[in-house]
């Protein structure tokens, strides 16, 4: 068997180090050899990975002053000895026969790079990155035009074997967030043939140390997709309609996520005409349509107006159950609850955002829209609505007994009580009326529920910045 050089740079990564650690050295594929670069570490990590080193003689560690990301893997390359390589991250870890599918599928396809699926990692869920049940033999042009579109891999350095030939004369530029875009399609252009499972064999941990989440990124890594996309259609001018698509993508993204952050207001400023421009300058305007529904729907909000675009982002945000779990679950540390669950007890909440009130409650302002086509479905809405909002008062009322295990303030919790009592008292008030009133003055009322529940949580949400 070829032995395979797996690249690790560490920094300051002590809470995850041992399980990236513990699942490479896991690997049913044996013949491996990790090269761990502590680069300058100042909490643990260095001894963590001296640790590992007595234990396993496949483990070599190497320490060096701070230098940066990609000084440490361009350390790491000059040294690996490996006929084949791979990155992982510190804070990432990977299932333990990944090595094994992706240098199998390799050697059957004769080819210099094969690629693997992603989980999205979080606390205590995960999710897909690709779609499934995918496996392809690319040549060079191939490839790239899949790394550019939607749904396949993407141009991260990692879940992907190389042929460590590929790296000769290829090196991380230092001193650049974003590296990947600079690299991975130099090398991925000098292979002849790629092959990809999308099976997710690599976890790509989301946290808020990540550095994906320091605002500097999003600013350089526009700049890297420049570099990226440039380099890609000069190689293959045909892959322009397609490069032109993912810009556009990207900074429909950026913009996205820069709108949740208050102090964003004057990079927003920049990029909203570069959207514009990019979207009225697209060499092939069906290439559109490949672009994600949500994003080409972001698309046509902004193109209108950037004001109602951000009103129906914000909401659609504090709305989605999706963003919901992954904002609590990411900055509490919850269960995966399921949105019916009712848990008997309040007392070992930490916050009142533990209460499963408004897990129901999101789905009470849905199950509302849909309502209007079934009067029994209506009477039902009124009754969950008015139990919801006196169950949230009692787990409100406990938590606010206790404040010292409380991270929700006095006032904010006041607050909620009172728009959920108002609420309450107005879901009761709809239900006496009805009974004498005509459908449309039903209909009216049930709106007006249906945005105070939408008001009330939006604002909730927002307060706790999810």
């Amino acid at each position: 068997m070829a032995l395979i050089s797996i690249i690790v740079p560490v920094y300051n990564v002590e809470e995850y180090l041992e399980e990236c650690l513990d699942s490479i050295l896991a690997q049913t594929y044996k013949e491996i050899e990790l090269i761990l670069v502590n680069d300058g570490s100042t909490d643990r990590s260095g001894v963590i990975c001296d640790r590992y080193a007595a234990l396993d003689n496949r483990v070599n560690v190497f320490h060096q002053e701070n230098q940066g990301l990609s000084a440490t893997r361009n350390k790491a390359l000059a040294i690996a000895n490996g006929e084949y390589l791979t990155f992982v991250d510190s804070d990432d870890y990977i299932a333990t026969d990944m090595i094994g599918l992706m240098y199998n599928n390799l050697k059957r396809e004769n080819a210099q790079v094969s690629i693997c699926g992603i989980w999205l990692a979080y606390e205590k869920y995960k999710q897909k990155r690709q779609m499934d049940d995918i496996y392809l033999k690319m040549n060079t042009q191939e490839a790239l035009e899949k790394m550019l579109g939607f749904g396949y891999y993407d141009i991260s350095a990692g879940a992907k074997l190389y042929k460590t030939d590929l790296f000769h004369g290829v090196r991380f530029p230092v001193g650049i967030i974003a590296e990947d875009m600079h690299v991975t399609p130099k090398a991925m252009a000098k292979a002849t043939c790629i092959v990809y499972d999308s099976s997710p064999k690599y976890y790509y941990r989301q946290h808020q140390g990540s550095i994906t989440k320091i605002d500097s990124f999003w600013i350089s890594y526009l700049d890297g997709m420049k570099v990226y996309l440039d380099f890609v259609t000069d190689l293959y001018p045909d892959l322009k309609a397609a490069a032109q698509c993912l810009d556009l993508y990207a900074y429909l993204m950026i913009y996205a996520t820069l709108l949740r952050r208050k102090d964003m207001h004057s990079i927003l400023n920049d990029i909203y005409p570069e959207i514009v421009t990019k979207a009225k300058g697209m060499k092939d305007p069906e290439k559109i349509k490949t672009i994600p529904i949500k994003s080409r729907i972001s698309l046509w909000l902004l193109l209108h107006s950037r004001m109602i675009h951000s009103l129906v982002y914000k909401l659609y945000w504090a709305l989605s159950l999706k963003s919901f779990m992954k904002g609590y679950c990411e900055n509490e540390g919850c269960q995966e609850l399921p949105v019916y669950h009712i848990t008997p007890s309040v007392r070992h909440f930490d916050t009142v955002f533990d209460c499963p009130i408004y897990f129901s409650y999101i789905w009470a302002v849905r199950i509302g829209i849909v309502a209007y086509t079934n009067a029994i479905t209506m009477y039902f809405v009124l009754f969950a609505n008015f139990g919801l909002a006196v169950y949230g008062n009692r787990c409100i009322a406990q938590c606010r007994d206790d404040l010292q295990k409380c991270s929700a303030t006095f006032w904010e919790i006041m607050l909620l009580k009172i728009g959920l009592t108002s609420i309450a008292l107005f879901c009761f008030w709809v239900f006496v009326v009805s009974f004498s009133s005509s459908y449309q003055g039903y209909f009216a009322a049930q709106s007006l529920l249906i945005i105070a529940n939408a008001v009330d949580t939006t604002w909730f949400c927002g307060q706790r910045k999810f």
